[in-house]
């Protein structure tokens, strides 16, 4: 499981074009099959998540190594 140092608020619009251009990209993944968990991409030389909650909405921050 990804620990985040921080987390902070999201859009939605954002976070899923996000998702979408990692994917693309080969550079993020979910965390568990079909979607489920946290979504892990690499930004430079670290990880960032990319979380939504269960309302809905979507939160982000760096992973702790």
């Amino acid at each position: 499981m990804a620990i985040p140092k921080t987390l902070k608020k999201l859009d939605a619009a954002k976070a899923e074009m996000l998702i979408k251009k990692h994917i693309a990209n080969g550079t993020g993944q979910w965390e568990y099959p079909d979607e489920v968990g946290d979504f892990v991409y690499k930004e430079g030389t670290g990880y960032v998540l990319i979380r939504r909650n269960f309302v809905g909405e979507y939160e982000t921050g760096k992973v702790a190594m």
